[in-house]
């Protein structure tokens, strides 16, 4: 059968207007809709015509032109799901072929062209669409289209190739991109799929494939998604990407995918190059660490609360702290502002184990042990009169100020300083040593978060390329300024707690003692008397540590010294028991041991991680531990605290009234 539908040997297919509409026919050599031998095919600019599931088992499984005329389809043409056994399966013509308006689907099954033209092919504008997973392919001697065909229906593309080829960049869907090439005098131009490390993911686009990012975990024709740890930035399209970036706070950069999320690459609350900063409109950066960001409360409604906690705990600590000043008789302290010291010293410690293993893949991927660690990460740091529930930024977003660090600092410089003028007035030394070993750590832990050195890894194909960054240096300072000004204030810290306790402790001989003086010796053996200054020291370092070194930039060299500093304080009490009753010798070697133990399965949690390893049961197990360990450790020596504290009250309401 030479023709399925309409056949025409000596005559020509003219539509000056109306539609016509071919469907279901099929032929045995040539035209399953339409075949015409000698003629011309003509079609005005408001005709309609539809080639609707022809096929035939030669060529042209919608239109057949066997005449050296003209095709000239002037108006709306569509061929749809038409087939040909050989070639032309839409349309097959030896004469000049000019296309006006043309829709095209699914015309393309196991590789054959679409448009066959052995003369030449002109088109104007081109929308094709399939879902047969085959790209369109056009051939002809000379094919000129005056418009970018659209292409961005297809999946996997679409060819126009011939000897002279004027063609723009056609439209291409995500996952194929703009490929040009001539091999044998022959020019090719199209979409075609992004071959294996390449990436297109704009829709509707003139685009070539470009390479996946290097740290990509996926990397798929329409879909890259980034390793966790690792960021990269959109430059001026979603294509444009930076090198990657490895974030040195691996929490920041969870690994998004693109092109779904391409609105933040960071976690939530992150922001900016390698997610360093934080996102001002809903987070501020965390007191007492660096390279984390916490959510603030919603406006002015939290900011009664947070005041109120940090205000009360500030006076709080601070005033059992003052009571270990005031003794009954020379050389005598109160129990409670011991425990109270060995309760800092030991959230300072178990602050670094919990933090360090809230860090880890295991405890973000599980909400039950993420929120475990976050509970005993907020018991541990009741004891710290610094921290609150949020930080000092959120309360000066919370106030309707903009959050800034150096302001937050004169913030949280203010207060604590308040509080200590309440008793300065009249107890001035004691108001000054006892406020010191209140709020000194943290004092020196928030001006390290001004000289934090992070590295800044940008990720090549051809290896890494690394510098160091200070993010969070004043405006105003250079990196040498910057570390004199804030460095030298932290040693001068130091400094006071070395040089100024141990002159206090050893060398005053004053009777009766005064009480800024019994508050640091009292509770300690007279060969031992600068005991004080040993934990003092101690709980500065473990403030420092998670600002100086922060745990997912520098996790080995962050466990590592946290490891030896409580080895060496475990040795030293063990040899020499400094205080004048064993049991709280015994209290402090336990809590030492407990958190050195803390620190052992933070340590060997990150090992895992950093080996990518999937979180087991033994995490689980150990990070319930951890978790549990912290909790109940502060909260058994809270309630003893409060006991005692209860106790000499009662204590000293007998001795007044006799």
């Amino acid at each position: 059968m030479l023709a399925g539908g309409i056949g025409l040997q000596n005559g020509s297919l003219v539509q000056e207007d109306g539609m016509l509409w071919i469907s279901d026919c099929h032929a045995g050599q040539a035209g399953g809709a339409c075949s015409i031998q000698e003629g011309d095919v003509k079609q005005t600019g408001t005709g309609e015509i539809f080639f609707d599931a022809c096929s035939s088992e030669g060529v042209g499984g919608g239109l057949c032109a066997f005449s050296r005329g003209s095709v000239k389809l002037m108006g709306k043409s569509v061929f749809q799901h038409c087939v040909a056994g050989m070639s032309g399966a839409a349309l097959y013509s030896i004469a000049p072929t000019t296309v006006a308006s043309s829709t095209i689907i699914d015309t393309t099954i196991r590789s054959q062209v679409s448009f066959f033209v052995r003369s030449s092919l002109v088109m104007q504008n081109v929308s094709i669409s399939g879902t047969l997973q085959q790209p369109f392919q056009a051939l002809a001697r000379e094919i000129n289209i005056t418009q970018p065909p659209n292409c961005s229906l297809l999946a996997d593309g679409c060819q126009f190739t011939a000897t002279s080829l004027q063609v723009p960049p056609p439209l291409c869907s995500q996952g194929t991109g703009v490929v040009n090439l001539t091999t044998d005098g022959q020019s090719m131009i199209g979409c075609e799929k992004c071959p294996q490390g390449f990436m297109q993911l704009m829709d509707a686009k003139s685009e070539a494939c470009r390479p996946c990012p290097a740290s990509a975990q996926i990397c798929e024709p329409a879909r890259v998604k980034m390793r966790p740890g690792y960021m990269v930035t959109i430059r001026s399209s979603i294509n444009d990407l930076s090198p990657p970036r490895r974030c040195a706070a691996p929490k920041a950069c969870p690994g998004r995918s693109l092109p779904d999320e391409r609105s933040s690459m960071c976690a939530e609350g992150y922001a900016g190059g390698g997610c360093l900063h934080c996102d001002g409109t809903t987070h501020a950066a965390a007191d007492g660490q660096s390279l984390s960001c916490t959510k603030c409360g919603d406006g002015r409604d939290s900011l009664p609360m947070e005041m109120a906690y940090l205000t009360a705990k500030m006076l709080g600590i601070f005033t059992i702290a003052l009571l270990g000043g005031f003794t009954q008789k020379d050389e005598e302290t109160t129990t409670s502002s011991i425990l109270l010291n060995q309760l800092m010293a030991f959230s300072a410690a178990g602050l670094v184990a919990v933090g360090a293993a809230a860090d880890t893949t295991a405890a973000r991927a599980d909400e039950t042990l993420g929120g475990a660690l976050q509970t005993a990460r907020q018991v541990l740091a009741v004891s710290q009169a610094d921290l609150g529930l949020t930080s000092f930024e959120c309360i000066l977003s919370s106030a309707g100020r903009a959050s800034s660090m150096g302001v937050a600092q004169v913030l949280s410089t203010a207060l604590p300083t308040l509080v200590m003028l309440s008793a300065g007035m009249r107890y001035p030394y004691l108001a000054l040593v006892a406020g010191s070993n209140c709020f000194l750590p943290g004092f020196a832990a928030s001006l390290g978060k001004f000289v934090v050195v992070v590295p800044d890894v940008e990720v090549e194909e051809t290896g890494e390329k690394s510098q160091l960054v200070m993010p969070d240096l004043p405006q105003g300072f250079t990196v040498t300024t910057g570390v004199m000004f804030f460095g030298g204030l932290i040693l001068l810290c130091f400094a006071a707690v070395g040089v100024g306790w141990s002159y206090l402790a050893v060398m005053t001989k004053e009777s009766p003692t005064p009480a800024h003086v019994s508050y640091l010796r009292s509770a300690f053996n007279p060969d031992h008397s600068a005991a004080e200054v040993e934990r003092m020291v101690r709980k500065m370092l473990f403030r420092l540590l998670p600002v100086l070194l922060p745990v997912g930039a520098y996790p080995a060299s962050h466990m590592a010294c946290a490891s030896i500093l409580l080895v060496l304080v475990l040795v030293i009490f063990v040899h020499i028991k400094p205080y004048r009753e064993m049991w709280l010798n015994h209290v402090e070697i336990a809590l030492v041991t407990i958190a050195l133990l803390m620190v052992f399965m933070a340590k060997w949690l990150l090992s895992r991680d950093v080996e990518g390893t999937e979180g087991s049961a033994v995490d689980v197990f150990l990070l319930g531990t951890l978790a549990s360990l912290g909790f109940t450790v502060a909260i058994g020596l809270t309630a003893s605290l409060l006991w005692f504290l209860f106790g000499e009250r009662q204590g000293r309401e007998l001795l007044e009234d006799l």
